[in-house]
Parts: structure tokens; sequence; C-alpha cells
């Protein structure tokens, strides 16, 4: 269920699923950090597959309700138009542009007074590149502006994806799940058809804390601890 989404707060590697068999023969299923499989110091405990889908599925539940799907809704409005208001890697991208254009301007003043080499052509030339990269980028973010995400879409969105199958649910909402021994943090996306490849980390939306049962490093026991849990849009 939390495939290619689960991350280990600690190291930042991913998290898979494994199975294995108890001394009874039972299998049990948990989630493993990756990295420290692969020995590089990470000491994340493992859990319960089932455990920590079901704390993912009850926190989304409990947090997009008819309660607070509208209150979502304006947070991610007023965040959308912040962002758009705030757009660094534009304004990043503009003053680039006007660098590039300032020393094409005066790679050609040079031409122009007969200062023609093959190094000041071939500077030319990356520049026009360079330049052209740098619009096309520009022209991307800039149509990017101009989408208009209304309410509507966002209550519609979440409506929808909050009444499918837990498995369905949390594929098409949940962007991210950070997790450490006593904290996960919960990423969902904003709407599916908005900025899909934005990967910057949203508002916090909302923080709680809940007991649940963890396999915690050197205790073969299920022991219960109080998990903080963040969740963010």
């Amino acid at each position: 269920m939390l495939r290619n989404r689960l991350i280990c707060g600690y190291c930042g590697s991913p998290m898979s699923a494994e199975t294995g068999t108890a001394r009874n023969g039972e299998l049990k299923r948990y989630y493993k950090c990756y990295g420290k499989k692969r020995n590089n110091g990470c000491k994340k405990s493992q859990i319960r597959k089932e455990l920590l889908e079901q704390l993912v599925v009850d926190t989304t539940l409990e947090v997009i309700n008819e309660n607070t799907i509208s209150e979502i809704a304006d947070f991610i409005l007023k965040n959308h138009e912040e962002k758009k208001t705030e757009n660094a890697e534009l304004n990043i991208l503009l003053k680039e542009k006007s660098d590039l254009q300032s020393q094409i301007d005066n790679v050609v003043k040079a031409i122009t007074a007969g200062i023609i080499t093959l190094s000041t052509k071939s500077k030319l030339e990356e520049l026009e590149k360079t330049l052209s990269e740098t619009n096309t980028a520009i022209e991307v973010l800039q149509s990017k502006e101009k989408i208009k995400l209304t309410k509507e879409d966002v209550v519609k969105y979440l409506n929808v994806a909050i009444r499918k199958e837990p498995y369905q649910m949390l594929r098409t909402l949940l962007k991210q799940v950070v997790l450490y021994d006593d904290k996960i943090e919960i990423h969902f996306n904003y709407i599916k058809s908005f900025n899909p490849d934005d990967n910057g980390q949203g508002f916090l939306f909302t923080t709680k804390q809940k007991t649940i049962k963890y396999v915690i490093l050197n205790f073969p026991n299920l022991q219960t601890i109080r998990m903080l849990i963040k969740v963010y849009f």
C-alpha cells in the first residue's frame, strides 16, 4: 500500500515491505529501512506492515471528512496563491535570462567591432542555447501560474478520492510518508491535476498523537509507544 511512498526519517532511504516467518511458523510482514539493510548505520526500527498501513488509513479518514474538506480546500487555495506570489524559482530564471541577454549583447558588440574568433563564436552559441532553455523553463512555470485552482475542484477531488477502497485511496492521495520511531509525517497531494511535479513541502494541516504497537530495535515483541502524527497538504 505504501510502496514508493514510505521514506525513513533518519537516513532518507526508502522503506519496503518484507515477509518473515516466526518460530511458530506464522508469517509476519514488516516495513524495513533499505539503508539499514545496506548497513549505512541507520538504526530505524521495523514496523508491522498492517499496523502502519492501518495507522495511515485511519489518519486519512479522520483528517479528510465532511467536516474538514471545506477547511482543507481553503488552506490549499491560500497556499496555492502564496506560492504563485512567492515564486522564487521563476524570479531566479528571469534574473538568469536578463544576465544571459546582457552577455549575448556584449559578445555581439565584440563581433561587430571585429573581434571574431572561434572562442567568441562558440561562446555566443553556448549563451544562445542556454537562453533558449531558460526561456522554455520560464514558459513552463508561467503556464502553471495561469492554472486556476478552484475550491470546487479541490472538494470534488477529495470527496471522490476518500470514497475509494483504502489501497486506491492512498495511492491517489498520498505523496509521501516519512517515518521515525516516534513520529510520522503524512504528506498528501494537493489535487491530482495540479502541479504533479511539485516536490516542495506543503502546509502543516494538523498534529496529533496516537498510541500504537511498534517493533522497537532489540525488542522482539510489540511495544506500546506514543506516535506523533503530522499531516501536510
